[in-house]
This record gives C-alpha cells, structure tokens and sequence, in this order.
C-alpha cells in the first residue's frame, strides 16, 4: 500500500505519531495506566470499531478473573488504530 501525503497531512502524521510516542513513554515511566476498560474503549473509540479491530485480530481484550469481570484493552494499541484509520481514506 502506498500512502501519498501532502505537507499539511505530513505534518499531522508526525504529530500523531509523536503523540503516541509521548503516550509510550508516559506508560513505561507509570505516569499513565495503558488498561482501559471495554466500556470506556467503546465511549472513546466507537463500539463498531473497537469489535471490528478484535475481529480482526488487530487488538485483543484481557480478562483479569472470572468470566464476570471487565474487559481491558491496550491505550496505546487502541489509539494507534484510531489515528491510523485517518490516513487509509
């Protein structure tokens, strides 16, 4: 796939990209938790579109005991998809 940017999309490409780079380190340093639970992954990122990126395989939910408890999924991964999905159209 080819991906063809002019100087404005370029330059919100890299903001992006350093936006989650921030995000990262700001995860790895423990200044921000990278857990987020179902619910809020579906208020933030659109329901459809989180099922379909786990559909997918492109994410995956993490249950932490019984089959009652709360979903989680990755900030990081969730956001990058996010912004990702801007440059494919």
């Amino acid at each position: 796939m080819q991906l063809i940017l002019d100087s404005t999309q370029f330059r919100q490409f890299a903001k992006d990209m350093l936006d989650v780079g921030r995000m990262d380190l700001a995860v790895q340093l423990g200044l921000v938790k990278d857990k987020i639970s179902q619910r809020q992954a579906y208020k933030r990122f659109g329901e459809t579109r989180v099922n379909t990126w786990e559909q997918r395989k492109l994410i995956e939910s993490v249950k932490e005991k019984g089959n009652t408890s709360t979903r989680y999924y990755s900030l990081i991964q969730l956001t990058i998809l996010d912004k990702g999905e801007s440059y494919e159209k």
